[in-house]
């Protein structure tokens, strides 16, 4: 499995995106997303989920319905964001600090 482990800083749907894949285990990964209003961080949601051979991410969170899907390819990240009260997805561009 690729190590997609730390901190992934850039955009979802226009807005500053803070990701830290806090912990992986082979394929299992533990994460940290801070949903922000405004400039602020509102919340932070912990997710957990998996990376495959391929560097494909699926994370979420069940209890806020945050889910984070994407591609990795080395340092660099593209995917979308769903929450249940967005209309759409949001797309996600990142890289690895």
């Amino acid at each position: 499995m690729p190590d997609v482990t730390g901190s992934w800083k850039g955009k979802y749907g226009g807005r500053p995106l803070n990701l830290r894949i806090t912990a992986q285990s082979g394929s299992r990964l533990a994460a940290q997303f801070d949903v922000l209003a405004g400039p602020q961080t509102w919340k932070t949601v912990e997710l957990s989920g998996t990376v495959d051979a391929a560097g494909r991410v699926s994370l979420s969170d069940p209890g806020t319905g945050w889910t984070l899907t994407g591609t990795t390819a080395g340092d660099a990240l593209t995917g979308s964001i769903r929450h249940p009260d967005l209309r759409r997805p949001m797309d996600v561009k990142a890289t690895r600090r």
